[in-house]
């Protein structure tokens, strides 16, 4: 008795058709996500700030206008602790307080909905097809990418840097993959090799790009580290349209570095970056903090380890591939020198046009690119904020892989219908999920109580004297206030410098010394959460007292002298605000 024969292609079709529907409840149990989450920063709350003053004093500000202890007016014995004042990402701020004022909290869901939406699926599946690779794997590795970065989505200029990588990609891949090594066109092989004029479009192109990249977020050096890598490549890969690749990248190249000093502070911008990325704080940020081994077994990180996993197993095949290839063009070589030398003339002009020139390099462009995702990968181990960075930047070497790997069966459904689905599905998961959480700036969380009773308190009956503030309760004091917040710290540590940054972390926690430093910065009040340690030692010591308290913050100010207190407030504890 024989069984019945098994149409392969039925059932490819079939993997891919599960594959594309997988993809559409992801893509809504994504949206739904990200609207309970994005805006759950509180740096929300000061980039809106400051695209508001942005916005307000047409211009950018030359010092910090929210806090008193780097500012134009701080007291002059804070003048040597002065950090230097840059808002970088000032172009972010602008577009995302543009969208708030006139869209409100669910306009910028949407926006950040789109951006992510666009960098982790359509992008990376647009670029699958146009490569001709397999775009049911495509499809798995970009839902393992976006499942790997969405612990971490929140409302940030990164966004705009998701984005902007997987458009690099988009742009430049191709140079590599297809035939005549046409990256900026359809890549049709027949068309004539490019002259100058396409590699003055080339630094154009990087020029814009990156002028718009380096005024948005910092994430334009990743973006840089792509573009050496990519030219790198170029230079290593044989055949016919090396010159036009190398050309073409070099022109790209030196368009994208000028196109980074476009910025109002050029080269500052640069002599900043260290500070920001080498800063001695980043060790108390948890998102800076690196990766324990327990946390890659977690729900969180299951999708960045088991793109890990895939990258190690895939790069230990394609190495035994390699020598495998080895052996067999060495067995071959001398009945192909025959072959060759009776064909030589033809050889000679077809080498000019080799439409197949692109394609055998994609062995070399997978190699330097896999220790390009390793290096991706390591750096996402050693900070979880590299994390969405590290699963996009490793991309590159997935669709080399995936462009000599067969596929499972014929894309049944055309990508112009697959993808605004996907958008479809992701923005009614964000609908959704934003009503039900209710979107607003600032937004309260398990991990975030907004102090609002707090924030009302001191808008109508601030009290005097220099402010010490949680960092967080920073943030959503400047978004309320503005420039009359008057805040001792925020969350950006980078501005406010080590030095300044340390003593917070000693007040804030009572380490010792902590009355020192209370009495050299001369603090008159303070505002923070219950969980705070520095309350409860003032409490226990006196001195001071709770003017204001209720489960989100706790308001208190010095007894020494009339001056600290509020006008008209008594030092007794005010009602509890439930």
């Amino acid at each position: 008795m024989t069984m019945p024969k098994v149409d392969d292609s039925k059932i490819g079709s079939l993997v891919n058709c599960l594959l594309i529907l997988g993809l559409f409840a992801l893509s809504w149990y994504w949206g739904f996500q990200l609207a309970a989450t994005a805006l759950a920063d509180p740096d929300t709350c000061w980039l809106l700030a400051v695209g508001k003053w942005i916005l307000t004093h047409g211009g950018l500000p030359t010092s910090d206008p929210f806090s008193w202890t780097v500012g134009a007016d701080a007291p002059p014995f804070l003048q040597s602790i002065h950090a230097q004042f840059l808002p970088y990402q000032w172009l972010a701020s602008l577009i995302y307080f543009c969208i708030w004022q006139s869209c409100g909290a669910s306009g910028l869901l949407y926006f950040a909905c789109l951006l992510i939406v666009c960098a982790f699926l359509i992008f990376p599946l647009l670029l699958a097809r146009r490569l001709q690779a397999p775009v049911g794997w495509q499809a798995v590795l970009s839902a393992l990418a976006v499942s790997a970065g969405s612990f971490h989505f929140p409302l940030r200029p990164e966004l705009f840097s998701y984005l902007l990588i997987a458009f690099l990609y988009y742009l430049l891949l191709p140079l590599y993959f297809l035939p005549a090594a046409n990256g900026v066109n359809s890549g049709d092989a027949t068309q004539a090799s490019p002259g100058p004029a396409r590699n003055l479009v080339a630094g154009a192109i990087g020029t814009l790009l990156f002028c718009f990249w380096a005024n948005l977020h910092t994430g334009f050096v990743l973006g840089l580290l792509i573009v050496v890598v990519l030219l790198f490549t170029s230079l290593c890969c044989a055949g016919a349209q090396r010159r036009s690749r190398t050309g073409y990248m070099s022109c790209f190249s030196l368009g994208a570095v000028f196109g980074t000093l476009i910025t109002p502070f050029q080269l500052k911008l640069y002599s900043y970056l260290p500070g920001l990325f080498f800063s001695p704080m980043n060790k108390y940020t948890v998102e800076l903090m690196p990766l324990r081994f327990s946390e890659l077994l977690s729900f969180d990180f299951l999708p960045y380890l088991a793109l890990q996993v895939i990258f190690l197993g895939s790069a230990i095949a394609y190495c035994s591939n390699l020598k495998k290839k080895g052996k067999t063009k060495l067995a071959s070589s001398s009945s192909s020198s025959s072959i060759s030398s009776c064909s030589s003339s033809s050889s000679s002009s077809s080498s000019k046009s080799d439409p197949d020139d692109a394609c055998d390099n994609v062995p070399r462009v997978a190699l330097i690119l896999g220790i390009f995702t390793f290096i991706a990968f390591l750096s996402g181990d050693m900070c979880r904020r590299m994390i969405p960075f590290a699963v996009l930047m490793s991309s590159g070497y997935f669709l080399a892989i995936a462009n000599k790997t067969p596929s499972p069966g014929r894309f049944i459904w055309p990508l112009r219908y697959v993808l605004p689905a996907v958008l479809f599905f992701a923005m009614w998961g964000t609908q959704l999920s934003s009503a039900f959480f209710h979107a607003e700036i600032p937004m309260t969380t398990y991990g975030f109580d907004v102090p609002r009773q707090a924030l009302a308190f001191i808008e109508k009956q601030r009290p005097k004297g220099n402010l010490l503030n949680d960092s967080q309760f920073g943030d959503v004091l400047i978004f309320a206030l503005g420039e009359k917040a008057r805040v001792f710290i925020d969350t950006r540590f980078d501005l406010y410098g080590y030095r300044l940054s340390h003593d917070y972390f000693v007040m804030v926690n009572a380490l010792p010394g902590y009355e020192a430093l209370l009495s050299h910065y001369k603090i008159d009040w303070i505002f923070m959460p219950p969980r705070a340690r520095l309350p409860g030692r003032l409490s226990s010591q006196g001195g001071w007292s709770k003017i204001f308290e209720d489960k989100a913050a706790v308001i208190m100010a010095k007894d020494s002298s009339s001056e600290t207190q509020v006008a008209g407030e008594t030092t007794t504890k005010a009602t509890k605000h439930e």
